[in-house]
């Protein structure tokens, strides 16, 4: 049987408690699931963004549920194309809510891209959702007030990252 592991991280003011997202296995359970198959799994009624040709040329991408569409975006990134592609054709929560340190801004900027209506979000595998957590967001406010000093410096937490681009892109042109 599967154990759950559990720990308490102290973070000032809140203690959180943190289980694993792995579910407790119950006795006999296990048994019970060793002869089942892998379920199957099929594209829900609204479509198969990756296959249908309606979405084949869309430069998409679906956060908290809701797809946006990137196209008129890409170019104007503050962050720059080439972190943007991470989160095309596919979920961007977690990456999207995992990289900013100040997520209410950036996601006040993505509410104005244009939203995909009729987008078969439920046929895209599902991110976490880390600012959901009260830990994580603990830590991100720590990380934001004691490395950044808790100044609000633009793109502070992404400096030295055209640094190692042009680096990385020189060596394999020399190579």
């Amino acid at each position: 049987a599967a154990r759950r592991l559990v720990a308490t991280v102290a973070l000032p003011p809140k203690t959180c408690r943190v289980a694993s997202v792995e579910p407790a296995v119950e006795a006999g359970e296990e048994e019970a699931w060793a002869g089942e198959q892998e379920p199957v799994t099929s594209t829900p009624s609204g479509g198969d963004p990756y296959e249908d040709e309606k979405w084949r040329d869309v430069v998409w991408t679906v956060y908290r549920g809701k797809a946006y569409d990137l196209t008129k975006f890409m170019k104007k990134h503050p962050g720059g194309q080439w972190l943007l592609n991470l989160a095309i054709k596919r979920d961007c929560t977690a990456l999207f809510e995992s990289y900013h340190l100040r997520p209410e801004v950036a996601a006040g900027r993505l509410k104005r891209l244009p939203v995909l209506e009729d987008f078969p979000v439920d046929a895209v595998p599902k991110s976490p959702y880390p600012n959901d957590s009260d830990f994580y967001n603990a830590v991100r406010d720590r990380v934001r007030k004691e490395v950044f000093k808790g100044e609000e410096i633009r793109g502070a937490h992404r400096s030295g990252s055209e640094w190692a681009a042009i680096i990385i892109v020189t060596y394999a042109a020399l190579s």
